[in-house]
Parts: C-alpha cells; structure tokens; sequence
C-alpha cells in the first residue's frame, strides 16, 4: 500500500497527491503519536480521556 503511494508520488505531477500523501504522513508520524501519549499520561494520573477527535 505504502509502495504504491511512493511510486505514485514519483510519476505524477498532480500536487494534490503530494500534498494529500504528506498530510497522511504527518497525521500518521505526528498526531497520532500525541495523542496516544496524552491518552497514556491522561490514563496514568488517573484522569478521564477526553480526546473528542479519536
């Protein structure tokens, strides 16, 4: 799945693509990473999780 987004970006010169699989990147590797964190430290202190965008 992964292979495929890469050689797309490759041969196509459409920015929408680029600009569609960099924010699926940076979703992936940045904001998900937080967000799982603040669940763990929130679940950690003993807190509820209100994480209303998961």
């Amino acid at each position: 799945m992964l292979n495929v987004k890469f050689s797309e970006i490759s041969t196509t010169t459409d920015p929408g693509i680029i600009i569609e699989t960099l924010l699926m990147i940076f979703l992936v590797l940045i904001v998900y990473p937080i967000t799982l964190i603040y669940r763990i430290f929130m679940g950690l202190i003993g807190r509820p999780v209100p994480v209303p965008w998961i």
